[in-house]
Parts: C-alpha cells; structure tokens; sequence
C-alpha cells in the first residue's frame, strides 16, 4: 500500500511472485544430500522418463531445500529444471 496514495501499489504480489521465482535457499540437509546422489543424480543423467512416482522423492527434497512445494505434472522438462536446481545446490551444500 503505497503510503501517500493509499493505493494498492501493487508490493505483495510482485513479492510473491519473485519468491516463487527465486525461491529461498537453506541448504541442503545431509539425508537429502544422500537422496540426491542415490536416487535423484542418477535418474536426471540417465535422461529417463520423470514418472509420476518418482516425483514424490524430487518435490519432498525440493520443497526441504528451497521452501516451495511442487505440483506433480506430465511435463518431463519442468521436472528436469528442478533436478538443474537441486544439482546446483547440492555442490553448494558440499563447499560449506
């Protein structure tokens, strides 16, 4: 609310959509660590098929890590940028 209009200026949803857009990052805890490198890594290099399944394990670390709870879907490359996503904080995690 902007203070010398009193409008609504807008603040709240530009907040909210860029939270949703960079999500906040806490580091990845060692059990979603050992997630990432048993489970996860191997099926984003494989290039498999992202089944529905399986997404359970990817949203539950996602959501851990970054804060923001997925949706499952049928769309394989929206799931492939989240595997980018916990890739990079996974080596991040493993510099601290």
């Amino acid at each position: 609310m902007s203070e010398i209009t009193g409008k609504d200026c807008g603040c709240a949803k530009r907040k909210q959509y860029l939270n949703n857009r960079f999500p906040r990052y806490d580091g990845m805890s060692e059990a979603d660590q050992k997630l990432w490198v048993e489970v996860l890594k191997p099926k984003f290099y494989e290039g498999a098929n992202i089944g529905l399944g399986f997404q359970d394990t990817l949203i539950d670390v996602y959501q851990r890590t970054f804060g923001v709870r997925l949706k499952k879907t049928r769309c394989g490359s929206c799931m492939l940028g989240k595997l980018e996503q916990l890739e990079k904080a996974y080596a991040i995690s493993c510099d601290k």
